[in-house]
């Protein structure tokens, strides 16, 4: 066997004068790093599976030969090939047990498959799971085929939630064999679904010998069957098992979000008024056109929830437009229904953020975040002779008239600076910057020509939300009594 690490040193493992070996290669010019020889009894030993995790350790699973044949599994470092932890499998049955494949998952644990001869002296196909760290053997998960005679496990690889998927051969009471192909629970080993090919037109002997899955779920196996001429035919499978429910899931595209990675559960963020979008595969057993797929968010059907399927391309697209949508976590459910009624489901945890004071603004008065119709800038809905950016800008409700409670007023200064003895008052946003909104303080002397201040409001008050400030008259105009202000609203300028 052979593998890549991601340091890019090339790892073999096999047989060497009847021992189990292994090499590590460097990445740049093939030479030797080091070398492990494993020799159980100075009998007959020899490596077949091979699996380099993410920290670029070495597992290699192997037969030893000691009074009967067990299975020797080691990890070895990556650096200079010292042992980390080593195992030797023994079944109850104190018989031989040999390994023929061995896979790594996401998290290190490792899944060997191959066989073990139970008392009756006949093969069973056998899988076994390793903690990764430690070694520890998780589970192990026989199989004993209905004619209980010789079965036994090839090849074996991972689906998207690190199910292991078996394949080989068992055999039937006229010693023929079927493929026989296996997914087991990655928690348990317990069997999720067991399929048995035999071409049936034939009725001779056909073998798997390699197996594939996918992220979502899919397995491809490969091997050969007997033609009714007893000659061998190339053998490709493909399963995903009829009534089974179909699947959710894939790879994910979330755009404006952060999600984790997980096929049953996703979480994302998104700014209220934004659209919140997922996109990824599915598949159904009966064809992809068979199946609808709903959603709901907190247990509610939503009109902001939109769902496109490509049942071509196997891809569906959930958008969820948030503009009437409280801030806060809230949980969507997808679900995908086929024409049988089976169904599965992908929950979705989704935060929406009210990081813009103006959205969540219009959303508390008019229950949607668009700045048009009722919610537009320039709408005045109460008619109180102020728009909406007014009302937004000195915390007045929209909805109801608010002349005279803009809060603007002039009064003595006790200011020493002063010098004119008069201030301006008014409120403002205490976000305002958050906000994009520009207080600019204008004085007149005659009503016509306004003149804008340089100087920076003075806060008297704050509840959280509006802070009342106060900005210090100039000084009187020569020959002018009268003395007035006035507070413009405009866009922050960047």
């Amino acid at each position: 066997a052979v593998a890549v690490g991601s340091d890019g040193n090339v790892a073999l493992t096999g047989i060497s004068n009847n021992d189990a070996w292994t090499v590590q290669l460097a990445a740049a010019d093939g030479i030797l790093n080091w070398q492990r020889r494993y020799d159980a009894a100075s009998k007959s030993d020899g490596a077949r599976g091979l699996g380099i995790d993410a920290n670029n350790d070495i597992v290699i699973s192997a037969y030893a030969q000691t009074a009967n044949f067990d299975i020797y599994t080691a990890k070895y470092s990556g650096i200079d090939g010292s042992i980390i932890w080593a195992r030797t499998y023994n079944s109850s049955f104190n018989s031989s047990d040999h390994p023929w494949s061995l896979v790594l998952d996401s998290s290190g644990n490792l899944y060997i498959t191959g066989a073990s001869y139970p008392s009756s002296g006949v093969l069973d196909g056998m899988t076994l799971k390793y903690d990764g760290f430690s070694g520890t053997l998780q589970w192990e998960r026989r199989y004993n085929g209905p004619a209980s005679k010789n079965d036994e496990f090839r090849s074996i690889s991972l689906d998207g939630n690190g199910n292991p998927v078996v394949t080989g051969f068992s055999t039937n009471l006229d010693a023929t064999t079927d493929v026989f192909t296996a997914k087991l629970s990655a928690n348990t080993g317990i069997p999720i679904w067991e399929q048995r090919y035999n071409n049936g037109a034939a009725n001779k002997s056909d073998f798997g010998g390699a197996t594939a899955a996918d992220s979502g779920g899919r397995a491809w196996v490969t091997g050969y069957q007997n033609n009714a001429s007893n000659i061998r035919e190339l053998l490709l499978l493909k399963y995903q098992p009829m009534g089974s429910p179909p699947l959710l899931g894939g790879d994910v595209a979330a755009s404006e979000a952060v999600s984790s990675n997980a096929e049953a559960s996703i979480s994302m963020q998104v700014e209220q008024g934004d659209i919140a979008s997922f996109a990824a595969g599915y598949y159904d057993a009966e064809g992809n056109s068979s199946m609808q797929i709903s959603a709901e968010i907190d247990g509610q059907v939503s009109a902001g929830s939109n769902v496109q399927l490509d049942p071509e391309a196997g891809r569906f697209k959930w958008q969820q437009d948030t503009r009437m949508s409280a801030p806060g976590e809230h949980q969507i459910t997808l679900t995908a229904t086929d024409s049988a009624g089976a169904s599965s489901g992908l929950s979705i945890t989704l935060i929406i953020n009210a990081n813009k004071p103006e959205r969540t603004w219009r959303w508390q008065h008019f229950g949607n975040t668009a700045a048009e119709g009722f919610g537009a800038a320039d709408a005045d809905p109460d008619d109180d002779g102020l728009s909406n950016l007014s009302e937004f800008a000195f915390g007045l409700d929209p909805n109801r008239s608010s002349s005279s409670d803009v809060g603007t007023r002039a009064e003595a200064a006790s200011d020493a600076e002063a010098v004119s003895g008069m201030r301006a008052i008014f409120q403002r946003r205490k976000d305002h910057q958050a906000a994009g909104l520009d207080y600019i303080v204008e004085f007149s002397s005659n009503l016509r020509d306004w003149t804008p201040s340089n100087a920076v409001p003075k806060v008297l008050s704050d509840d959280g939300i509006i802070e009342q400030v106060a900005v210090n008259f100039p000084p009187k105009v020569p020959g002018k009594v009268g003395q007035f202000f006035r507070i413009r609203v405009e866009p922050l300028a960047h």
